[in-house]
């Protein structure tokens, strides 16, 4: 009998959501704009499951270059990672209360409230997560073909924009109706077309109600949201906290109280996606000081006491990766960590013109013979005024030391190796840098998956001074191969030009 009662308020609440409503308005061209949200909600998604977190755990976490530039403090990296996976999910909550706000139904119509008490109180009092990984499966498969149906109609719309255009011309220009494609074979293939993008338009979310699409974006974002509370180490014994944190609800959940009853709040539904996964990410390291010193996190004596009064002596151990006040904040996504420190390229907004710069470098250094006036002169001008006067006074010291000759074998392998190990930690960066804008860029006009390459795999966190340092000295080496590679040049054109006159005067 409880459970009856549990579920009788959400079915009302929910009643004829999965249908197609004639009276509704419909999604019809926005239909491009939702797939791109659903492949969005996806992406993240999926960025989540078990192998990319442990990805995330074993392999980003220990990339060199972000241990040398970023930190080298494992907690402050996962910080980093939640701000911007809690900012992607903020950014799809706004998207989906825009939808909302032009839905019949209550919850809906309020998303933003809805979503703001799951945030601040961890309430889901509507049950929009859902309750099994099965279920959630579903509906990304269902969102996939939503996607594949949108981007195959955008195409097809286009073939008919182009069609429809040829017979307009027909029409008016009698000179084209020969040849064999007559005006009444054309109209047969506009109207074939139409009937194509109709199909597809039916495949698609075109004909669906603002209802149905917000209800599938709102589930999946709450189940996103306890997924992301799981895999960081939030998760906690819910009603405990909530009987705690929970002073007042929003007047969302006011306003269908006539809806839902206090039998539904024990719904097995709280655990829902927290249960299942090979388990949160753990804190693996001592802790150590970070490179910024904007960076470190302090721990909260405080907030740590309050949180095992809530839990009592019975709590399990913490698996936070810090401590729950800074969780709250973050899931507030006040931006305090996304935003780049003084100290960063982000910045300093340079991310993006030194990861192009040191692209070059690793392409010149493959071949440092080959380096021309033109070349040189082009990689210079990409320098700026700082790492341009660091790179004089490190070339007018080396040189004093070096001498009248650069022909050493000795010491060009050194350098040579030297600039290999810099570029192996310092280039995938980079690299990763012109990725996350690429992606960026495509997915605003594309239907195609990213691979989620995360900022803190980037320069955009990369200490300033410390990634000067390392184009410096990678310039110098380069500068140091390419003299030598002209003095090696020089010296067999003198040996050749020595065994012609000797073999001549032998004569």
């Amino acid at each position: 009998m409880g459970g009856k009662l549990r579920t009788k308020p959400w079915r009302w609440l929910m009643k004829g959501w999965g249908r197609k409503e004639k009276a509704r308005p419909v999604i019809g061209v926005l239909t491009f704009e939702v797939s791109r949200l659903m492949l969005k909600t996806i992406n993240l998604w999926q960025a989540l499951d078990d192998d990319r977190v442990a990805v995330l755990r074993d392999e980003t976490l220990r990339l060199q270059g972000v241990r040398k530039l970023v930190s080298d403090e494992d907690d402050f990296l996962l910080s980093l990672a939640l701000a911007e996976t809690m900012d992607a999910v903020h950014i799809l909550a706004r998207a989906v209360a825009r939808l909302g706000s032009r839905c019949s139904n209550p919850v809906l119509l309020r998303f933003d409230y809805v979503f703001a008490d799951l945030i601040k109180t961890d309430s889901d009092l509507c049950g929009l997560e859902y309750p099994n990984k099965k279920k959630m499966a579903r509906e990304v498969k269902k969102m996939e073909k939503f996607i594949a149906a949108s981007s195959n109609l955008y195409q097809e719309v286009e073939i008919l924009a182009e069609l429809e255009n040829d017979l307009r011309r027909m029409q008016t220009i009698p000179a084209m109706n020969r040849q064999g494609c007559s005006l009444g074979i054309y109209k047969k293939r506009v109207s074939w077309q139409r009937q194509a993008v109709k199909n597809l338009q039916d495949a698609s979310v075109w004909n669906r109600s603002y209802d149905f699409v917000a209800r599938i974006l709102a589930r999946a974002l709450f189940t996103i949201v306890a997924r992301i509370k799981f895999v960081f180490g939030f998760h906690r014994k819910d009603e405990a906290y909530r009987s705690k944190t929970t002073g007042h609800l929003s007047s969302i959940y006011y306003s269908v109280s006539g809806i839902l009853n206090s039998s539904f709040l024990h719904s097995s539904n709280v655990r829902g996606i927290r249960s299942f996964a090979s388990g949160p990410l753990m804190n693996r390291s001592s802790s150590k000081s970070s490179p910024h010193g904007n960076f470190h996190i302090q721990n909260n004596n405080t907030a740590s006491k309050d949180i095992n009064e809530i839990e009592g002596d019975e709590t399990e151990p913490q698996t936070n990766i810090f401590n729950m006040k800074l969780s709250l904040s973050l899931f507030e996504s006040k931006r305090k960590l996304l935003s780049a420190p003084p100290s960063t390229l982000g910045a300093a907004s340079l991310a993006l013109h030194y990861a192009n710069l040191i692209i070059a470098i690793e392409k010149l250094a493959a071949s440092p013979n080959s380096i021309g006036p033109d070349v040189r002169d082009e990689l210079y001008r990409m320098l700026p005024s700082s790492i341009r006067i660091a790179l004089k006074m490190r070339l007018s010291s080396y040189a004093k030391n070096l001498g009248s000759s650069v022909y050493d074998p000795t010491l060009a392998e050194e350098w040579s190796d030297a600039m290999i190990k810099i570029l192996n930690w310092l280039s995938p960066l980079a690299h990763n840098m012109i990725k996350w804008q690429s992606e960026r860029n495509f997915e605003k006009q594309n239907f195609v998956s990213s691979t989620n390459v995360l900022l803190m795999q980037t320069l955009y966190y990369a200490n300033q001074a410390k990634t000067e340092a390392a184009i410096t000295e990678l310039l110098v080496g380069l500068n140091y191969l390419w003299r030598y590679g002209r003095e090696l040049n020089a010296k067999a054109v003198l040996d050749c030009v020595g065994s012609r006159t000797f073999m001549g005067a032998g004569r």
